[in-house]
């Protein structure tokens, strides 16, 4: 197995977690243009501009990731002082809560994307792709804790926005160190 297939967890994680959206009929954005996720469906790259016109919509996107300290021993060294992998990690999400510059219109969607986000971690973690296969074979989200939110009303552009930012934490999972190190 690649070494990306863990170490590029912001990918897999933000898709579950739009995925999860999705489900609940949440307009989503990642930000890999062919995850632009817009009534279920993935299109093209070239469906920015028009995804960006979108009212409402979520995006989201995992920054800030760093390590906490709980290490895994690998390779044929395990147990050996020094040959360790960092197996949890917690980051900040940012999910940007996108409304047309109706504050009734803003407060519901921010209402509806709230709600999710307090029990989402469980839904992600099982999130499948259309073949039935997990989307985080590799990762497992242990917590999102809400660390505040910052409004902006531009309603000269036409839109409300909230910043809403989490901190996420997550770990690899036990069996992915395995198909890493053969």
């Amino acid at each position: 197995m690649p070494a990306d297939a863990i170490y590029d967890y912001q990918t897999p994680i933000e898709e579950a977690i739009a995925s999860v959206m999705v489900a609940n009929e949440v307009t989503c954005y990642t930000p890999l243009g062919e995850q632009i996720i817009v009534d279920g469906l993935k299109s093209s790259p070239d469906a920015l501009q028009q995804f960006e016109k979108k009212r409402p919509r979520i995006e989201i996107v995992l920054t800030g990731v760093s390590g906490i300290g709980r290490l895994w021993p690998y390779g044929s060294k395990k147990g050996a002082s020094g040959f360790n992998r960092e197996q949890a990690y917690s980051g900040q999400l940012t999910v940007r809560v996108i409304t047309e510059a109706n504050i009734v219109t803003q407060r519901a969607y921010l209402s509806l994307v709230q709600n999710l986000m307090d029990t989402i971690g469980a839904a992600a973690n099982v999130a499948t792709k259309a073949d039935g296969s997990l989307i985080m074979p590799y990762h497992c989200i242990g917590g999102i804790r809400k660390t505040g939110d910052t409004p902006n009303y531009a309603p000269q552009d036409g839109l409300i926005e909230t910043m809403l930012t989490y901190n996420l934490d997550f770990s690899v999972v036990d069996t992915a160190w395995a198909l890493l190190d053969t």
